[in-house]
């Protein structure tokens, strides 16, 4: 691992806060497979929290993963990464549940991992536990693989005393499952890439942006509703994002399949000024997404002025109609449609320019830490 993080764990360890907080989250922000918004939201919370708190992340291994300090947080890594990311998920669980008794520590958060979200860590120990709802995932894992996934989640979100969830939708469905449970909603924030949007009339292309996985981010609705436009509209797709080996493999037999190769581009995770440029000359963003809670995608997209086009499902209720271009629930076609109505209205463009400006401005990472702040402590408080 290198002189520097020992160096770096020694200044650490001498820094030690009284209080200290572990926080599970299988995914983080430099897994190749993932990395995805849950990660990026875990992130930006506990590095203003270690200026507070003594803040570990335990996060899954995946290749070449190492223990490191980034920006004033310690991420430890559990688990096999032996045999990819899915089966990673349910290893790291349970190394989780064997760890978690031995350490030592004031308050754990337990960012919930598919395929069971919880693993009920607050049976484990006798210090307080906050249950942290990015997504519920046993309903989309039950339609995915025809088990009772969603009946083992909501038994397991019965044992909790505390919860946070992204979402007021997602709040009041925790609250009809577990009444007893102190649910708060603490929303995700997000940081302007471009720092002075601009309506654009030019663009280069129509934008996906997140993780490659095929069936719940709808990316094969996104193909079919684009190859019905693809001869009306003179702009390249660019799928942009990380995902499994196999996902990537098949979204990329389905391009070829529907003869988009040369219309339709699949570029791999974007940073940086990369980013910056890509989202600078974009028409829209798309989000096709069968099944979302929070999404940060969705939120970055309005903050920079781009419009967004999405179909209407529970977990993007918080984007309000005149922010974006919505769409029954996979409806392919008028999906397509929404995406032309989009690159080529003008006034439509302003108008969902102005009111995304003004939806992101109330989301900002001050926000949502000090409502970490204030929740961690109020459990600490009266545990």
């Amino acid at each position: 691992m290198g002189n520097s993080y020992f160096h770096q764990k020694e200044i650490y360890m001498k820094n030690l806060k009284k209080t200290s907080i572990i926080i599970s989250s299988y995914d983080d922000i430099k897994n190749p497979y993932y990395g995805g918004g849950g990660a990026y939201a875990v992130h930006e919370i506990a590095k203003r929290l270690s200026s507070h708190f003594n803040v570990t992340v335990i996060s899954g291994k995946y290749p070449d993963s190492k223990d490191e300090i980034m920006d004033g947080v310690l991420y430890q890594h559990i688990g096999n990464n032996l045999f990819g990311p899915k089966l990673g998920q349910i290893f790291f669980q349970l190394h989780l549940m064997f760890l978690i008794p031995k350490l030592h520590f004031s308050l754990l958060i337990e960012s919930f991992t598919p395929p069971f979200s919880t693993t009920c860590l607050q049976k484990l120990t006798n210090k307080p536990v906050i249950g942290l709802v990015h997504m519920l995932s046993g309903e989309d894992m039950k339609r995915k693989y025809y088990l009772p996934f969603d009946q083992i989640e909501r038994i397991g979100l019965k044992t909790y005393r505390y919860l946070i969830s992204t979402s007021d939708n997602l709040t009041e469905r925790l609250k009809k499952i577990t009444p007893k449970t102190e649910v708060v909603t603490i929303t995700n924030g997000v940081e302007r890439i471009i720092k002075t949007p601009k309506l654009r009339k030019k663009f280069k292309h129509i934008l996906f942006i997140g993780r490659i996985e095929v069936n719940q981010k709808g990316l094969d609705l996104l193909l079919s509703a684009y190859s019905l436009i693809q001869g009306s509209i003179n702009l390249p797709l660019i799928i942009a994002g990380s995902g499994e080996e196999r996902e990537i493999n098949n979204l990329n037999s389905m391009i070829r399949n529907l003869n988009l190769s040369g219309k339709v581009s699949v570029i791999g995770r974007v940073l940086g000024n990369r980013k910056v440029e890509l989202f600078q000359n974009t028409a829209c963003i798309v989000c096709p997404s069968r099944f979302e809670t929070f999404s940060i995608t969705a939120l970055e997209s309005l903050a920079n002025g781009i419009p967004l086009v999405t179909f209407d499902i529970n977990g993007l209720r918080w984007i309000t109609n005149n922010c974006a271009l919505k769409t029954n629930p996979f409806k392919v076609s008028l999906f397509s449609e929404n995406i032309l109505r989009i690159c080529r209205d003008h006034k439509l463009r302003e108008k969902v320019f102005k009111n995304g400006l003004k939806l992101s401005d109330a989301y900002s990472w001050e926000n949502s830490f000090n409502n970490y702040l204030s929740f961690i402590d109020h459990v600490l408080n009266n545990d």
